[in-house]
């Protein structure tokens, strides 16, 4: 992201964010939900990966032709933004669904094995590819598609690996007699789903229409940076626990209190990071970043706000998915995002892409609230709930960050000497204060942060205590 910003103009970053953001507008059938249904079912890949996988092709070219046709009219409703850029890339974005759908049985099938660390290895490398792919394209003037096109490849590459992986457990004819049922529970769980999806690209389609393509670009800029570290974990947590928590439907207390011990133990490290983003802001855009990004700077911040937040929304899906409640997710997610159209509309007609960035900090906080209600199913426990999950992190963070923001902005006025101590040094000692502060006032996170300091020494060759005795 660093090395695309100094190729790319604002202008640039919003044709290709616009064009990413209204294409999941467009995927009426999210194909994404075909792995969750998989996952829930429990049943054995050799049964329904054939059926499965045709289904999904089925929703994939209903999508793609949708968004082909769709093209004319984004041309029109988006008039400020260079037609050739942005019709050419909804046009490669129509192929996304197709390729997503490649994947799906096979993912599903590690998922439910358990077997993350392949899957981690799969998209770690895919994405490395395309990470070297997209900072070589804009190095090479592609411009917009340089934020595109690799993300396509991607998709591909994961394809291609999951389907070379799990080619022996989808031998077989499909079995057409489990259809219904797959599509039934398909149909019950796609609406919950598009409505999530739609919210998280909501913010920079609105920006988009009402401020045009260099405010869209701000966003969406911000976007990316806030999101790098929070919102890989939060979505790869909500893709590990769901299977989990499948195992745990039998028993709904545990499965409730493994629900929020994982949320409390997350937003211990989430709302930090949060905090430390904020705080790191004003340094790290005056240092890192050209001037041309300045404005997004205070964007960056209201979404670093809102990640202190979010990161309990995708645990939350996971969970409602496991409980097969998908009427419940559509209902939430449903009403957010009749609720949101309307707010980030007047904020971003009155503030641009910082009114947009607020709007979806306070919508998603609320959210975030809600869905902790839902998953433990008591509205006497809700408030409590979530006060643990949220309000105790923040409170004790903002001990530490509050004087810690006001050293940062001393920091930074004295120019680049400062802001470079700013963010290697005092950065990461109010992130360690703040962790180390959660741990000691919270019993329950005293032996995942045990577990993580093991996992570091021995990763180092560190042997301590009774192991190296």
């Amino acid at each position: 992201m660093l090395a695309i910003s100094h190729f790319l103009s604002p202008g640039d970053y919003g044709v290709a964010a616009t064009a990413l953001a209204v294409t999941v507008f467009l995927r009426i059938l999210p194909v994404e939900v075909f792995g969750d249904v998989l996952v829930a079912s429990g049943q054995p890949m050799e049964r329904v990966g054939r059926v499965a996988q045709r289904l999904a092709f089925a929703a994939a070219g209903t999508n793609a032709l949708l968004t082909l046709m769709a093209i004319p009219l984004l041309l029109a409703v988006y008039g400020e933004f260079p037609a050739l850029w942005l019709g050419s890339l909804l046009a490669a974005l129509a192929l996304r669904p197709v390729l997503v759908a490649l994947a799906i049985v096979p993912v599903s099938d590690l998922r439910l094995r358990l077997h993350f660390g392949r899957v981690a290895l799969v998209d770690g490398l895919a994405q490395l590819g395309a990470t070297l792919a997209s900072v070589a394209m804009a190095m090479a003037g592609a411009r917009a598609a340089a934020l595109v096109a690799p993300q396509l490849a991607n998709q591909l590459a994961r394809a291609i690996l999951y389907r070379t992986i799990a080619k022996s457990r989808m031998a077989g004819k499909p079995d057409w007699s489990l259809a219904p049922d797959l599509w039934r529970r398909y149909l019950a769980g796609a609406g919950g789903q598009y409505a999530h999806a739609v919210l998280i690209v909501l913010p920079v389609s609105v920006v988009g229409f009402v401020g045009g393509d260099k405010e869209a670009g701000f966003y969406g800029f911000a976007y990316m940076f806030a999101s790098q570290a929070i919102g890989v974990v939060a979505l790869r947590l909500g893709f590990v626990m769901q299977p989990i928590f499948v195992r745990l439907r039998e028993d709904p207390g545990r499965q409730r209190e493994a629900f929020l011990r994982v949320q409390r133990i997350v937003g211990a490290v989430c709302v930090p990071l949060a905090m430390l983003q904020f705080a790191l802001a004003e340094p790290f855009f005056g240092l890192v970043l050209a001037d041309d990004w300045a404005p997004a700077m205070t964007v960056f911040q209201a979404l670093s706000v809102m990640y202190g937040f979010y990161f309990a929304i995708n645990v939350g899906v996971a969970c409602l998915s496991a409980q097969r409640r998908f009427g419940t997710l559509f209902v939430w997610q449903g009403t957010q995002l009749v609720v949101s159209l309307g707010v980030l509309y007047a904020a971003a007609s009155f503030a641009g892409a910082l009114g947009a960035a607020v709007a979806a900090a306070a919508t998603w906080a609320a959210s975030a609230v809600v869905v902790i209600g839902l998953c433990v199913r008591s509205a006497r426990r809700a408030l409590g709930a979530a006060f643990r999950v949220f309000g105790a992190p923040w409170g004790i963070c903002l001990l530490v960050f509050v004087p810690g923001y006001a050293a940062v902005q001393w920091l930074d006025s004295h120019g680049a000497t400062g802001q470079a101590v700013a963010l290697v040094v005092v950065g990461p000692l109010l992130f360690l204060a703040a962790l180390a502060l959660q741990v000691a006032l919270h019993r329950e996170l005293r032996q995942p942060a045990a577990d993580a300091l093991s996992w570091v020494w021995r990763r180092l060759g560190v042997t301590h205590g009774r192991r190296s005795a």
